[in-house]
């Protein structure tokens, strides 16, 4: 590769400097240095190789430039560049019709110097990495002057006239111009310590204006040559130096930015961009250190608010505090208002607990025995009439006799009709008389299709007790299922006795 003293003179500098830095101990790996520039200051140098392609022909070769750079870190993520770059591409033919392609060679005395001043914005996407890719775009002046250097001498930066040739219409001009550029990039940002970091990375810029041969060969070979290339691509490898900022406590926010200049900030994955430390994150009062739950606050009402956790279920119910009308004692999940948090000692009210009740849903104000269970009381027959015509007196119960229906329905029997006829005669000559008709089922099955067939039940002899002239108002209809038993359900015959129909008397 034929390459320039002065370039490799420039690439040899970048790379001692980095030899040196290493050296010196401002590169290393095992130390943990701030990577957040924001509102820092850096000068960069690159240097790096070029080709102008996009011609109709392949006349430029690879050749060298360098750039100087001014940036300013916006923040974290994006970095503003404004650069100035020179450099020159020769002529990488000898003979007309040939392709340069990727040569650094050089077959004529042609060169096509090149300066550019641009403005560019850089996405980077890793700012915390040691590496950190980036993607970057910008505009650009780009002024360029193909040199016809026969038998002359070529100092350090090639100069002169430029050489008169052809534009793509076939007119004689002369070979130089300047072109409105775009530039698009990407690359590595490899941090080296807090003030250094090497760059590699790679361009493309568009001159889409460009109408005139820019390598030269065509003031030579005429019109049929012109190479009127409108890109430029090019690789780079430089370094940028960051100048300090004012950053008195060294957490890597400078004191512009930041809110606490004389306490570091704690970065712990909360607001850690203000620059002060966040001791208690969650604000409830109990520091970091020790609180379990750094991010959630503790809700203090009284129960382990020490561990800095809210506690939405002190008793571990299942029930939230906010809806638990008990919320430090638990609810004893046995099917009757397990909704409200609070355990039900006796959830029928009729003064044995659950635990010894055996009836544990008998209805409210009835009269129970030690068990729990109803004690019935049956009203005594009335002389000369039948036993249901006989209404009981106000508080007592009665079995209502020859009531039936039809297996697993509320459908009364035929045979039901003479107890219904008595009753409703009962009724209408007391009207000042109240009734509830109870409905009860035995314990086989289910215990809510139990509970819905016996109140149908009771609605059926109610419906029944309407139709034959009674008051609808003077009438309730209650279905109990199994849950008030009057005989064992182990039996066939406890369970006979279980599945009726009874009459309360209210008043």
């Amino acid at each position: 590769m034929i390459v320039d003293a002065t370039w490799r003179g420039m690439f040899r500098c970048l790379v001692t400097l980095l030899l040196l830095m290493m050296a010196t101990g401002q590169v290393s790996a095992g130390t943990e240095v701030s990577r957040d520039r924001t509102g820092r200051w850096g000068l960069g140098l690159e240097t790096g190789l070029m080709k102008l392609t996009g011609g109709d022909r392949d006349y430029s070769n690879v050749d060298q430039f360098g750039a100087i750079h001014l940036d300013r870190r916006l923040n974290d993520a994006w970095n503003l560049q404004f650069a100035f770059r020179y450099g020159y591409v020769r002529a990488g033919v000898g003979q007309p019709g040939q392709d340069a392609g990727w040569s650094t060679d050089s077959g004529a005395p042609f060169y096509t110097v090149m300066s550019q001043p641009s403005v560019r914005l850089q996405r980077i996407f890793s700012p915390a990495a040691t590496l950190s890719p980036w993607l970057g775009a910008g505009v650009a002046i780009t002024s360029s002057k193909a040199l016809d250097k026969t038998g002359e001498e070529v100092g350090t930066i090639p100069v002169g006239e430029p050489a008169v040739g052809y534009d793509t219409s076939g007119k004689l001009v002369d070979l130089e111009g300047t072109e409105f550029t775009m530039t698009a990039a990407g690359g590595l940002a490899w941090t080296l310590g807090d003030s250094w970091s090497l760059d590699l990375g790679g361009r493309v810029h568009w001159l889409p204006g460009v109408d005139r041969d820019n390598i030269g060969l065509s003031s030579i070979w005429g019109p049929e040559h012109v190479d009127a290339n409108t890109f430029n691509v090019e690789g780079f490898v430089g370094f940028t130096f960051w100048f300090s900022s004012d950053d008195s406590d060294a957490d890597g926010i400078p004191n512009a930015y930041d809110a606490c200049p004389e306490s570091a900030e704690d970065p712990d994955g909360f607001e850690d961009n203000d620059g002060c430390p966040d001791t208690d994150n969650d604000g409830d009062g109990v520091p970091d250190a020790t609180d379990g739950c750094p991010d959630v606050a503790e809700d203090p009402d009284g129960y382990q608010d020490d561990d800095g956790c809210p506690d939405i279920d002190n008793d571990g119910d299942g029930i939230p505090d906010d809806r638990d009308s008990c919320p430090d004692v638990a609810e004893d999940l046995d099917g009757f208002e397990d909704h409200d948090g609070c355990p039900e000692a006796d959830n029928d009210g009729d003064g044995v607990p659950d635990s010894q009740d055996k009836c544990d849903q008998t209805p409210v104000g009835s009269e129970v025995d030690a068990d729990g269970c109803v004690i019935l009381v049956i009203a005594p027959p009335v002389p000369g009439l039948a036993v249901v015509a006989a209404l009981p007196v106000p508080g007592q119960t009665t079995v209502l006799p020859d009531i039936s229906f039809n297996v697993s329905s509320a459908r009364l029997t035929a045979t039901s009709a003479a107890t219904l006829d008595d009753l409703a005669q009962a009724m209408n000559d007391r009207p000042e008389a109240v009734v509830e008709i109870r409905g009860h089922t035995d314990a086989l099955g289910d215990v809510e299709a139990n509970r819905e067939l016996s109140t149908r039940r009771a609605m059926a002899v109610r419906d029944a007790l309407i139709a034959r002239g009674v008051d609808p108002g003077r009438v309730r209809a209650v279905g109990y299922g199994e849950a008030v038993p009057r005989a064992t359900n182990d039996t066939a015959a406890g369970r006979a006795m279980n599945r009726r129909v009874e009459l309360h008397r209210i008043r």
